[in-house]
């Protein structure tokens, strides 16, 4: 089926901006169920700018955008949604697409989305007044009466407010962190389509083998000591970037199990557990793995019977 799906989106440029405002529509009017709508859309933007060149991915971005905007508005909707849609989605995997067609890495195209959403961590400090003070105001004054009027009884003590407080001050990075995390999946399932067009087997040995680097890594373990060791917006910023990195060395993690349960014969059965654990511990396993990506950044721990296609 997602063959089909990728075939259909090369098929012109009608079909791909057709398919992209479609899936954004599923994802955006049957929230939250429908969010990985979302990641597919976005692959039709990476597919288009892989196969056909940074201009036609641009158009189909551009167009579907537009799409969206004049949609929203003919729908009495904001029309600035429709903007927001594409800033979180599709300018994502176009960068990421652009980068991967240029310099053929997944890992730099990773690093390139990652890039982007350390700019715009920069930009909402930047711009916005005290970001932190703004998401505790929005706990206090909206979050808890909503879960009191919902029949829940959250505590109100100091170690409440302490945590809130905690929470506050990186939300913005953990919103960031989602949407890049959806922008790694359009990624991710853009290169699978591809290689299922013109090259099966090469996107499974191309993510076996994803590795960041020692100075990806060091860059992480500076950030973690100054975020802990230093007070300030500068340490806040700092913060808010950390969830960013996770779902980097996420990657890395997820990459190095991939490879280590290579030609074990139970390997779908482990691999459905694992993801299906990420679900529910989240976020202790994802920490957990990223920290095992993050060592192997250091380590390059060996992998199992990674070959060529």
């Amino acid at each position: 089926m997602m063959q089909a799906l990728a075939a259909y989106v090369l098929r012109g440029q009608w079909q791909a901006i057709s398919l992209a405002i479609s899936l954004a529509l599923v994802s955006w009017l049957l929230l939250p169920l429908s969010w990985p709508a979302s990641f597919v859309s976005g692959a039709v933007v990476t597919l288009m700018t892989l196969v056909k060149g940074p201009r036609q991915g641009s158009i189909t971005a551009i167009g579907a955008a537009l799409g969206m905007t004049l949609l929203f508005s003919l729908a009495s909707q904001l029309p600035v949604q429709g903007l927001a849609f594409a800033a979180m989605v599709w300018l994502p995997a176009l960068v990421g697409g652009v980068v991967l067609l240029r310099t053929t890495s997944l890992a730099l195209s990773i690093l390139a989305i990652a890039g982007l959403a350390v700019l715009v961590i920069v930009a909402i400090y930047i711009t916005a007044e005290q970001p932190a003070a703004w998401w505790f105001r929005y706990f206090t004054e909206v979050v808890v009466p909503q879960l009191k009027a919902a029949g829940m009884n959250p505590p109100d003590d100091e170690l409440f407010r302490q945590q809130l407080a905690l929470a506050a001050r990186i939300m913005t990075g953990m919103i960031v962190a989602v949407a890049y995390a959806g922008a790694l999946a359009s990624i991710l399932i853009a290169r699978s389509w591809q290689a299922q067009l013109f090259r099966p087997g090469a996107y499974s040995l191309e993510f076996r083998q994803l590795h960041f680097g020692r100075m990806a890594g060091l860059l992480i373990v500076m950030m973690i000591l100054f975020a802990i060791f230093t007070r300030g917006v500068f340490a806040e910023i700092v913060m808010n970037v950390l969830p960013v990195a996770v779902m980097v060395f996420l990657l890395q993690g997820l990459s190095l199990i991939h490879a280590k349960l290579t030609g074990n014969s139970n390997r779908g059965m482990w691999l459905g557990i694992m993801y299906a654990a990420l679900i529910v511990t989240m976020p202790y396993l994802i920490i957990f793995v990223a920290t095992i990506g993050l060592l192997d950044s250091w380590l390059k721990l060996p992998r199992n019977s990674v070959t060529s296609v």
